[in-house]
């Protein structure tokens, strides 16, 4: 999180405020340009395109990252994981 530059508070910022979408057995939570609210309008740069990935059987976070338009991006996103084929 720390190499991403992105810190507690923008996470917790979008677990509270942000959509969610359930892809892929994990929570892609995101606020987008629209899900900022008032109070943090002023840091509107700082929040908007955040995504935080969590676990889907329980709260454990697993990684987050900025993106140019997660709405889109986690809509296009395939429903399960390819995993790679075994070789005969």
């Amino acid at each position: 999180l720390d190499q991403r530059g992105i810190d507690h508070q923008r996470i917790k910022a979008v677990m509270a405020f942000g959509e969610s979408v359930y892809k892929q057995g994990m929570v892609f939570m995101y606020i987008g340009e629209d899900h900022v609210p008032n109070h943090l309008s002023r840091q509107r740069d700082k929040y908007i395109n955040t995504v935080v990935v969590m676990s889907g059987d329980s709260k454990t976070l697993i990684t987050c990252y900025r993106c140019t338009n997660p709405a889109r991006y986690l809509r296009r996103k395939p429903k399960f994981l390819i995993g790679k084929k075994k070789a005969a």
